[in-house]
């Protein structure tokens, strides 16, 4: 099995992780679904997107490290919620600055899906796309594109299913090309640029 078919099973089985280390302990960081991302960032108006390179730029900042060390231990027990509080105090006391600005980075990518998107090939697109796209400025307008466009209920988007995999299944869904040109223009596009197209 290659990198990119080992990857989007991981990601199918929810078994995708990286694993960081904050202290003298390594953690896991799985996929997060998009509730769970509402947990790490609460209140946040911002898109997923948004939040991580906030979250990247605030990790180096003395007086953000509460927020930043939350975020990270909330990342860290998806799979045991109940130890997000003795895990938030085990970051704030053992892990160094330098740890937990790698930890941050290790999130941010986990949660873009930057390594699905780098390793996986994706179907090229043809002709020009000259229609404009709006929306999906922050998690909701997320939520419903997901809900319309895959037609998955509210739970399996919100609840069930990881955001990297929605953003895979997005850009990776059958479509049907109706340019009439007789030698369409192929163009080439990464998974970032397509995602970037369709402003998730």
């Amino acid at each position: 099995m290659n990198t990119a078919a080992k990857i989007v099973s991981e990601t199918l089985l929810g078994e995708y992780h990286k694993v960081v280390t904050l202290g003298k302990r390594e953690f896991r960081i799985y996929q997060p679904t998009i509730n769970e991302i509402s947990r790490m960032f609460p209140g946040s108006g911002l898109s997923v997107s948004e939040n991580t390179k906030r979250l990247e730029v605030i990790s180096s900042m003395p007086e953000h490290i509460d927020e930043v060390c939350r975020t990270l231990a909330v990342a860290i027990t998806i799979k045991k919620p109940i130890a997000e509080g003795l895990t938030f105090e085990y970051i704030r006391r053992f892990a160094t600055m330098d740890q937990i600005q790698e930890a941050i980075l290790v999130l941010g990518s986990v949660i873009r899906g930057d390594e699905i998107f780098e390793l996986c090939e994706l179907d090229k697109s043809t002709g020009k796309d000259t229609a404009k796209i709006f929306g999906n400025n922050n998690l909701a307008g997320q939520v419903a594109t997901f809900v319309e466009q895959l037609h998955l209920s509210y739970k399996e988007v919100t609840n069930e299913l990881s955001y990297p995999l929605l953003l895979l299944m997005s850009v990776d869904k059958m479509r049907v090309s109706y340019d009439d040109e007789t030698e369409p223009e192929v163009k080439t596009l990464s998974g970032k640029e397509l995602l970037k197209m369709k402003g998730i």
